[in-house]
């Protein structure tokens, strides 16, 4: 397994996962566009802050962010929201202790 940065090309990939497990999570919320630009928006304004990927055999199977949490120009870069996502497939496994320790 392989943990990087993600890059812009990531970007299916980790929202795939991130459909899987809001779907998993809220089976009865009915996500609208509006949810899928934001989602879009935080990962192509992604820095200071990051997505990190972990990928098996060329595949990313989970994902962490750090993402602004505030507009405040005082505090933009002090506080974050943390999320991680792991593929179904993956959730139990060994994988996912894996990318629970390099949080």
């Amino acid at each position: 397994m392989t943990v990087r940065i993600a890059q812009n090309t990531d970007f299916e990939q980790i929202f795939e996962i991130w459909i899987e497990g809001i779907k998993e999570t809220f089976p009865s919320l009915q996500l609208t566009r509006i949810e899928e630009e934001k989602f879009k928006a935080n990962f192509s304004n992604r820095e200071p802050f990051h997505f990190w990927v972990v990928e098996r055999e060329n595949k990313i199977i989970g994902w962490q962010s750090h993402i602004p949490c505030t507009n405040s120009p005082l505090k933009f870069q002090l506080y974050a929201e943390t999320s991680i996502y792991v593929c179904n497939e993956y959730r139990g496994s060994k994988a996912v202790d894996f990318v629970n320790s390099i949080t």
